[in-house]
């Protein structure tokens, strides 16, 4: 019990420092956190269990503690373990099982061989050779008749009815100055991270017809660029059969690895993300 606890104990400071690593050199938002420090927890774990039950056990018990720990370095931590957990858990599960069938089979010399296929999937070398792809979300909504572009102008209150999933710990929406619809005006957003204070993200109208107006990113200082790169907001107008529609159109880089893990979540956000965008500025209940 007590080598078991000694155990516990170097594994969780030996990846508490290899997260601080990866922090410190700007890696957190690559598959080197997500997948390689569950691999490091399983690897220093299963070596040392001698049943199946028990590797199966303090992997599972370590990846829990890890990421409660993490939890107080993570500033928007409730919502960051509740999307790391379940591919830390899998990552750690599937190692073990790989490990203990090869070792049943006695096949020694193997055993490390279950480990490559995650290693070459943790560092993903075609995320940093090939350019990342652009996501365009697009939500359409039924809007009043009377409303336009001017509705643009006001300063919507985001944090009133934000959808439970954008409470759950990513950075408030706090303020927003600018206004105009011509080419060259520009939006201010202020972003609140628990963690890294504010930062904004600055958008600029680069195209303008009577049918829609286009935003360029000038720049964004905020917490979420750590997870995606926002790249164009165009907000369109149509109309069909008496019936006045407004397409907000959100395009993105997933910057989180492994993307086919991440883009799915940051997907439903954008998409969530304009619905309430529509709302807030058009006044729709």
């Amino acid at each position: 019990m007590k080598n078991k606890f000694y155990l516990i104990v170097i594994t969780l400071a030996v990846t508490s420092l290899t997260f601080k690593f990866l922090n410190k050199g700007a890696l957190e938002q690559t598959s080197l956190l997500f997948v390689g420090i569950p691999l490091l927890i399983t690897i220093m774990i299963i070596r040392h269990a001698k049943k199946p039950k028990t590797a199966y056990g303090m992997v599972s018990l370590v990846i829990t503690l890890f990421l409660l720990i993490s939890g107080i370095f993570l500033g928007e931590g409730f919502i960051c373990i509740l999307l790391m957990a379940p591919i830390f858990y899998a990552v750690g599960l599937l190692v073990t099982a790989g490990y203990l069938a090869l070792r049943k089979s006695d096949q020694k010399k193997t055993k490390v061989s279950v480990m490559v296929p995650l290693l070459i999937l943790a560092f993903q070398p075609l995320e940093y050779i090939s350019p990342l792809k652009t996501h365009t979300i697009e939500t359409t909504k039924e809007v009043n008749p009377n409303v336009s572009f001017t509705a643009l102008n006001t300063s919507p209150k985001f944090i009133e009815n934000m959808p439970l999933f954008f409470q759950a710990g990513f950075p408030k929406p706090i303020a927003i100055s600018g206004n105009g619809t011509s080419i060259g005006d520009q939006r201010i957003i202020s972003f609140k991270s628990s963690t890294k204070g504010i930062g904004e993200l600055v958008l600029e109208i680069k195209e303008k017809n009577k049918n829609s107006i286009t935003f360029s990113i000038i720049k964004d200082h905020t917490h979420i660029a750590h997870w995606l790169t926002y790249k164009e907001v165009k907000v369109k107008f149509t109309e069909e059969n008496n019936t006045k529609m407004v397409t907000w159109t959100t395009k993105f880089t997933c910057d989180l690895g492994p993307s086919w893990y991440f883009e799915p979540f940051e997907k439903y956000a954008i998409n969530l993300m304009n619905e309430h965008l529509i709302n807030s500025y058009f006044n729709i209940k």
